[in-house]
């Protein structure tokens, strides 16, 4: 039987994890209208219904990992693992805002790599946690240097900033 304290860790993931999510949504809607829509996208670019189902389930895993990282560890442990999975969130609406709002796509792939670089770390921090709390993290990582390679692929053919409207 789950207490009432892992009760309140799991609101307060779902919590961050929603805030992020329509943080991110709003970023990424504003650059939807000004340029993403009318522009250049890498072939092996998804179709823009496949993005929010990919990052409801990434979500979901990043939380599950916190929660199974912090369920049953000491307190300095718990803020170790809160601050890597804040830093990811943080991260995450910073690259829709640069990437997405302000069409920023050099800056947004310095952000992603940051991205990229901080999930390789988390696996490693989760992982002492447990194997299961690292290991939900892999999709993540995978889904991260995905959208590396279409990151550089919009500074390729675009430049460093995208084309406004």
């Amino acid at each position: 039987m789950i207490r009432v304290d892992k009760y309140i860790k799991l609101i307060y993931i779902f919590a961050v994890l929603f805030l992020t999510a329509h943080i991110s949504r709003i970023f990424v809607e504003t650059g939807m209208m000004n340029w993403y829509e009318f522009s250049y996208k890498p072939s092996v670019t998804p179709v823009n219904e496949v993005f929010p189902i990919v990052w409801t389930i990434m979500y979901l895993l990043i939380g599950a990992a916190l929660f199974f990282a912090i369920y049953d560890s000491p307190i300095e442990e718990v803020h170790k693992y809160n601050n890597e999975f804040l830093l990811q969130m943080v991260l995450q609406c910073l690259w829709c805002y640069t990437f997405f709002t302000k069409g920023e796509l050099l800056w947004g792939f310095v952000v992603i790599i940051v991205m990229v670089l901080t999930a390789f770390r988390m696996i490693r921090i989760y992982t002492d946690a447990g194997r299961l709390s690292g290991g939900l993290l892999y999709p993540y990582l995978i889904w991260l240097l995905y959208a590396t390679y279409l990151n550089l692929n919009f500074v390729i053919e675009l430049g460093v900033s995208a084309p406004l409207q």
